[in-house]
């Protein structure tokens, strides 16, 4: 993919991206760990830290060489459907078909489009998604975190607005996400 954008003489070249090498390691001040106040709701910041905890600070509890613990707590219908998700989203003709089918006239027939719907929200949809909203990700994140140990990640998305009425709601929505997000206890959220 790489010979298909840049020249192959320049990615012969690994010099020449000596400037995006990192020079030190990363610090955090006071002024890049400020949060906006726009997402504080009032609450006083914590203190940020100066410096990153040293490597001898930190808790490795996962052991990613031992596959059979970490998905032991997985039911082997969900490690397979996982499986299939994962191998039928990397088939790029098969995401054609996908997307076309979304957006054909099939979608216009009650009747097909609930069979097709109820196909994408059993396999991609709840592979990749954890909820239709804030309250149901959050709830996702809690299950997964209680039956496996493992830590999510709340990320947020919405459709496009061009709007002002719907810029509204879009705030609305990501107003309830970072809510969701701080009711959820730290140990089940990563960092």
């Amino acid at each position: 993919m790489a010979t298909r954008l840049l020249r192959t003489n320049f990615i012969r070249r690994p010099h020449c991206f000596s400037s995006l090498r990192p020079v030190g390691s990363p610090t955090v001040t006071a002024s890049t760990a400020a949060v906006p106040e726009i997402l504080s709701f009032g609450q006083q910041a914590p203190e940020p830290p100066l410096h990153h905890p040293k490597h001898n600070q930190t808790h490795h509890d996962i052991d990613l060489s031992d596959q059979a613990r970490l998905f032991a707590s997985v039911p082997t219908p969900d490690l397979l459907r996982s499986t299939a998700v994962l191998h039928a989203a990397a088939i790029g003709p098969m995401v054609d078909v996908g997307s076309w089918v979304m957006s054909s006239k099939l979608m216009d027939n009650a009747l097909t489009r609930g069979m097709v719907l109820g196909v994408v929200k059993g396999t991609f949809y709840d592979h990749f998604c954890a909820g239709e909203d804030a309250s149901a990700a959050a709830e996702r994140v809690r299950s997964v975190y209680e039956a496996t140990g493992l830590k999510g990640m709340l990320v947020y998305g919405v459709e496009h607005a061009d709007d002002a009425a719907s810029c509204d709601d879009n705030m609305q929505h990501f107003l309830r996400t970072i809510e969701a997000a701080k009711s959820l206890p730290t140990s089940h959220v990563s960092k």
